[in-house]
């Protein structure tokens, strides 16, 4: 499992495209997903930094959508305090 938060990366702009493609090749080879923290794929044609992606959530099928709640209740309620 892997999950990157967006809003980090903005901040201290570290992570360009080329870190990421590759491992989304590797994990969906071996069968897992990757997307963003909405649900959608990742847009590689964004920018070299990836910027505009929300996230990145990469797992196993089978434990993903469960990966992929409990980030979007986390960030619905980190939201709601702010």
């Amino acid at each position: 499992m892997f999950i990157r938060n967006a809003p980090l990366v903005r901040l201290f702009n570290v992570f360009n495209f080329q870190d990421h493609a590759p491992g989304q090749i590797l994990v969906e080879e071996a069968g897992g997903i990757v997307t963003d923290s909405r649900g959608e794929a990742l847009n590689f044609g964004l920018g070299r930094t990836l910027g505009e992606n929300y996230g990145i959530i990469a797992a196993g099928k089978d434990v993903q959508h469960r990966i992929l709640e409990a980030v979007q209740k986390a960030l619905a309620e980190t939201k709601a305090k702010v």
